[in-house]
């Protein structure tokens, strides 16, 4: 890992608790001992706040301890918070092609999150369709309201919610909200019901990503990005975007 990444991300820690624990599985990393580097990282994340740098490293160590699976659900949560991250999009491609899972396709959502900046989006839409809105209430306690003034009243505000809402359906904590990545490092299979019996859709090497459509006890019933639908362990997967429990 390189030294000014790793300064400015123990710095950028906001606890010395914290700083402490991520200095430890640096340590730990560049002694070769990943295990332990891994446990250090996600002591780190379990404490909060997470970040992309520590999602991202997390995955290198669990990566160099011969655990893809772990790697890929952890890259994901890495892009999941920074779509851009160049790094943790191609170390992600890499595993991938490495079990034979086929590339996503990719799609405007995708090429969206990827190369344009969401927030600045977001911040864009907000601004336009209340500079739209403002425009139009402004017309409306005029004497005499101007075509061209509602016009453009209705134009701002119908682009800033169009880029709004564009931005937020791209971003990937939306996007890939019903995601899970099969963990199970033997890899699992698409079952045609829900039991051990049950006839394979197809086999799932690990790392595979799949949509978590619905739970039904220790089963999830799960569509592979070709459309195809089966059964699935619940214990094998992992959801990207973690389950809040109340």
């Amino acid at each position: 890992m390189k030294s000014f990444i790793r300064i400015f991300l123990v710095l950028s820690l906001p606890f010395g608790c914290l700083r402490a624990s991520v200095e430890d599985a640096f340590a730990a990393y560049e002694a070769k001992d990943y295990a332990a580097a891994a446990r250090g990282f996600e002591t780190a994340i379990a404490a909060g706040p997470a970040s992309a740098g520590l999602y991202f490293d997390l995955a290198m160590a669990l990566k160099k301890s011969d655990d893809p699976a772990g790697a890929a659900i952890n890259l994901r949560r890495a892009i999941a918070l920074d779509p851009r991250f160049t790094d943790a999009r191609m170390a992600l491609s890499e595993i991938e092609r490495s079990k034979g899972i086929p590339l996503e396709q990719a799609n405007w959502r995708s090429w969206l999150a990827e190369y344009a900046p969401l927030g600045v989006l977001l911040a864009a839409g907000f601004s336009l369709f209340w500079a739209g809105a403002f425009v139009l209430l402004a017309q409306a306690f005029r004497a005499r309201a101007s075509w061209p003034g509602s016009a453009s009243g209705v134009l701002l505000a119908a682009a800033g919610a169009g880029l709004f809402v564009a931005a937020y359906y791209s971003d990937p904590r939306f996007a890939w909200r019903d995601m899970a990545v099969v963990v199970n490092g033997a890899g699992s299979k698409l079952s045609a019901d829900p039991s051990e019996r049950a006839d394979a859709v197809a086999r799932l090497p690990a790392a595979t990503p799949l949509e978590a459509v619905r739970a039904n006890g220790p089963w999830t019933y799960c569509r592979m990005a070709d459309g195809r639908g089966g059964w699935v362990p619940t214990a094998d997967l992992a959801m990207v975007i973690p389950t809040v429990k109340k």
